[in-house]
């Protein structure tokens, strides 16, 4: 968002739903009249307690920022940690029972983002970036990452460090590209 906002350049695509006008109300945050804006820009589904009544399917929001000058699309899809990702695909309710969300600590590596067949000729440098949440190094040795096809790739062994550990930043990108293209099908 701060590389955003400093490029002129850059376009803000914002989805969620509309709320307002509200002419007697001025907007909370900007203060403008009439109040007008869009809100939900977050998962809208799984929700638990008081908000199940906003759960629905398929109206997710985000944002998607495009950066011209780099010819790059950027997306941000946030969700809150009461909501459950096990939905029924009709009323976007939370499946009973939901598998249980991980407590802290117990699931320490997580993927944070994916680059899957990228735009530019084969075979496309496809990558998963990983991030160690927990205070200790992770040996990734024997790890693998599957696709739902069940095709896997080795993730290169050694330390996944923690975030605050000397010698790390904490996250590691495993690359797929030609290895996966030699080895399996595109798919």
């Amino acid at each position: 968002m701060q590389r955003a906002i400093g490029d002129p350049e850059a376009r803000v695509f914002v989805f969620g739903e509309r709320w307002g006008p509200e002419p007697s109300a001025p907007d909370k945050v900007f203060g403008f009249r009439p109040g007008n804006g869009v809100h939900d820009v977050h998962m809208n589904q799984g929700n638990s307690g008081r908000f199940r009544s906003d759960d629905g399917v398929w109206q997710d929001g985000g944002l998607l920022l495009h950066f011209p000058g780099a010819s790059r699309w950027v997306a941000v899809f946030l969700a809150f940690q009461s909501q459950a990702w096990h939905t029924d695909d009709r009323t976007g309710h939370a499946i009973e029972p939901a598998p249980a969300r991980p407590a802290g600590g117990e699931e320490p590596v997580r993927i944070v983002a994916a680059l899957v067949n990228p735009d530019v000729p084969a075979p496309e440098r496809e990558t998963v970036t990983l991030i160690n949440a927990s205070p200790d190094p992770i040996d990734l040795q024997g790890w693998h990452l599957a696709d739902r096809a069940k095709r896997t790739l080795a993730l290169p062994a050694g330390p996944l460090r923690c975030r605050g550990h000397p010698g790390g930043a904490g996250q590691r990108s495993a690359a797929a590209g030609q290895q996966r293209r030699r080895d399996h099908p595109p798919g």
